[in-house]
């Protein structure tokens, strides 16, 4: 997955910024985990919510903990539970969940963020995620 994302953006799981209405309809269009009913959609890694650009990928191992390195430092840890990792535009977020995307995520702000995920490697801009 390739794709570039603009703003203020929280990186990790994305279940914990979204309700489980939410969470439900991301399955639902985008059939990430193939839990959507129309198996024929083509997931390449991006969708939308509220008109803002996300992106998701799935983790070399699923559920865990992963190091957060900015310029090849790490900065932090960041759990994960649904077996993914996605950059997800604060904008995208609701109030109600902004305090879990602080608490429990990386947040960016490097304007036009380049996206990338292969083999469980995700590179957003200057951050990098290593989940093998």
């Amino acid at each position: 997955m390739e794709t570039v994302i603009d703003g203020l953006c929280y990186i990790g799981d994305p279940c914990y910024v979204f309700s489980h209405d939410e969470w439900d309809e991301i399955m639902e269009k985008t059939n990430v985990f193939g839990y959507g009913r129309n198996k024929k959609i083509n997931f390449n890694g991006t969708f939308t919510m509220y008109g803002d650009k996300c992106a998701v990928s799935s983790t070399a191992y699923g559920d865990g903990e992963y190091q957060v390195k900015v310029n090849g430092v790490r900065v932090t840890t960041i759990g994960v539970d649904s077996g993914s990792i996605g950059i997800i535009p604060l904008t995208a977020i609701s109030r109600d969940k902004l305090e879990d995307a602080v608490r429990l995520g990386f947040i960016i702000d490097q304007g036009f963020i380049p996206v990338e995920a292969e083999n469980g490697v995700f590179r957003f801009g200057k951050v990098t995620i290593d989940t093998r």
